[in-house]
């Protein structure tokens, strides 16, 4: 399942990066099939989809494998509407990362972000959501660089992180971000976090407001409610699986997750027309075809991303679906 819905926040930032750069910026548009004369961002919607052609069509004009970092660091505090006011009127950090949480997908429907307390510190964790696992990386890199700036602009302070971690191997562009921070980064860990100490969370927000608080944290409940109102049942277990593919999450755990019980996830995916069975082939399917078409990892590598234990439980499954083996599809795609 494809996703839409997403505001067009993201794209000026890429826009400018590639007017930087010299590079056609109608040719965005035109990859992503956009009207660009009719677009404006802040009132307009696209796909996950064009999302990732017109970031595509980005990096193949500016050959910068990095973008996400480059388009992180042109987010603002004002870079997600809605969203952006209600963090600017929160009174601390604390409330700024709550609110987020809450209500991020109002902003991008294609992360999960969560924050929660450890010991000396306070958490930040971001997951992306979209069926293309590259773009993901992009959009967990791009929120990356611009988290400890804003936090900073915010509050005035000397914030910073002690730790990030993420959930994919190091890229050779990293060698760009500043030694103060790398020395701080751990690649291939299990979840995308960077963590800051409890001592910063409490730091008032420069533009706090309680009248405003008040106000927008009233808009966003009501924007959050439209959402919710929309998404389908089967949409946010398609969700829910994407984000824990790797340990084949099975419909008890993703009941659990979204606070019913077994029995009525089954009834209402049956009402959509939907099995969980049907979902968790269809995200598999999906994205095995991605990870066979525009990847080069192995056989036994993508059956791993795809929650099988075995390979050829993948193997098999794969001849299920398509009548060919892993290895022969990718070959004929070629």
């Amino acid at each position: 399942m494809i996703k839409t819905g997403i505001p067009g926040y993201f794209l000026p930032h890429v826009e400018n990066f590639v007017q930087e750069k010299n590079g056609s910026t109608a040719a965005l548009y035109l990859a992503a099939n956009i009207e660009r004369d009719s677009f404006t961002p802040i009132k307009h919607s696209i796909s996950e989809d064009q999302l990732y052609r017109f970031i595509s069509e980005a990096i193949r004009q500016t050959n910068e494998s990095g973008i996400g970092l480059e388009v992180g660091k042109r987010f603002s505090v004002n870079s997600f509407g809605l969203l952006s006011r209600a963090i600017m009127s929160s009174k601390n950090v604390h409330s700024a990362a709550k609110l987020i949480e809450r209500y991020s997908s109002i902003a991008f429907p294609l992360i999960d972000f969560k924050c929660f307390e450890q010991e000396m510190t306070l958490a930040f964790e971001i997951q992306g959501l979209s069926v293309f696992p590259d773009l993901n990386q992009i959009i967990v890199e791009a929120f990356f660089a611009a988290s400890i700036p804003v936090l900073k602009l915010l509050t005035g302070n000397d914030i910073s992180a002690d730790l990030y971690t993420f959930a994919f191997a190091e890229p050779d562009y990293f060698s760009r971000v500043p030694k103060e921070i790398t020395k701080k980064i751990k690649f291939d860990a299990d979840r995308n976090q960077f963590l800051i100490r409890k001592k910063f969370t409490s730091a008032q927000l420069l533009s706090a407001n309680p009248i405003d608080e008040q106000t927008t944290l009233q808009e966003c409940e009501l924007k959050l409610a439209e959402q919710q109102q929309e998404a389908s049942l089967s949409t946010q277990v398609v969700d829910l699986i994407r984000l824990y593919l790797e340990s084949s999450p099975t419909n008890q755990e993703i009941a659990s997750c979204m606070n019913i019980t077994q029995r009525t996830l089954r009834r209402r995916l049956a009402k959509e027309g939907y099995t969980y069975r049907d979902l968790l082939r269809q995200v598999r399917e999906e994205t095995a075809y991605y990870y066979l078409t525009e990847t080069h990892l192995q056989i036994e590598q993508i059956a791993f991303k795809l929650g099988y234990q075995e390979t050829s439980n993948f193997r098999a499954a794969f001849k299920n679906w398509t009548g060919m083996s892993p290895r022969e599809w990718r070959k004929e795609s070629a």
